[in-house]
């Protein structure tokens, strides 16, 4: 989905193109009955979901912030079929047409270690695997990181600790519950997906944008009974998210990591949709509907 930068104050948000998959609907939705979430949701025969793994660079005006990895290069032929990759990581080539390259990157927020947001943040070059952001300090919540070293057995297959230690001497640091690690960038430790997941908070000075990652992948997830098979704290999500629709008011924009259909989105006092960028909500919600209806291809 090609488009300009959301631009909030000084800062502007680009969205780089970190990779697709598809993903079972049950994964994505959990607890939510499929006819519920297939209303709202264009489904294929095979029960699969198209979703997309693109991280956010954030221009702060003096610093360039980019919000996890996306899938990478380097994904083993197992996890290329298992979760349907249909289209390719292409940080550095979109990187590149916005005139930056990967060694400008400042600062690198991991909201979490799943591979589907930590797998680019490395690279395979001609002498091998190298950080793609080599200049850059890595923020992980320090318990994200002890639970990706010696992680529970229901999280072990999601997490890629390996790559962290591509990264060069120096440039992890570790967050304990919050950090601003520069100005108007604040970290906060959510818990929910994982146990170790943050949010970002962007304060623009032209109001707030919350990155919840995987606290909402998609602009369905606002809701806060509405949430993934794939969370380890399932309870905590549906407290978090309570807490941040009382927390952050309705101008706040939460800024989406999975969905292809919208980037941004302000949501009402229940999670549900309120506007959208870059597409009007009205005109999402009707190609949404003419997919649903088999009118349009949702591959």
């Amino acid at each position: 989905m090609a488009h300009g930068a959301l631009q909030l104050g000084a800062m502007a948000m680009h969205w780089l193109p970190g990779g697709d998959f598809r993903l079972d609907g049950g994964g994505i939705f959990g607890p939510v009955p499929k006819t519920s979430w297939q209303r709202h949701w264009p489904v294929a025969a095979d029960n699969t979901l198209r979703l997309c793994n693109d991280p956010l660079l954030v221009d702060t005006g003096r610093e360039l912030v980019v919000v996890d990895g996306g899938l990478g290069d380097n994904l083993s032929p197992r996890l290329r079929q298992e979760y349907r990759v249909t289209a390719p990581w292409a940080l550095p080539t979109r990187l590149a047409a916005l005139g930056i390259e990967c060694g400008d990157i400042s600062h690198v927020v991991i909201t979490h270690g799943d591979f589907d947001h930590v797998g680019g943040l490395v690279r395979t070059t001609a002498s091998g695997r190298e950080a793609t952001f080599a200049n850059a300090i890595h923020y992980l919540q320090r318990r994200e990181w002890n639970d990706m070293r010696a992680p529970h057995p229901r999280s072990a297959g999601s997490y890629d600790a390996a790559i962290l230690h591509v990264l060069p001497a120096g440039r992890l640091e570790l967050v304990d519950e919050e950090a601003e690690i520069c100005p108007g960038v604040v970290l906060r430790h959510s818990g929910g997906h994982t146990r170790g997941h943050q949010v970002v908070e962007l304060h623009t000075g032209a109001g707030l944008a919350l990155c919840p990652a995987d606290l909402m992948p998609t602009h369905c997830h606002g809701r806060p009974l509405w949430q993934c098979a794939y969370d380890s704290e399932p309870l905590v999500v549906v407290e978090r998210k309570i807490e941040y629709l009382a927390r952050y008011d309705e101008e706040t924009w939460y800024l989406l990591y999975h969905d292809p259909y919208v980037r941004a989105m302000r949501v009402g006092p229940k999670g549900e949709v309120r506007e959208t960028w870059p597409t009007p909500w009205p005109e999402v919600a009707a190609l949404i509907a003419r997919e649903v209806a088999g009118e349009e291809d949702p591959a």
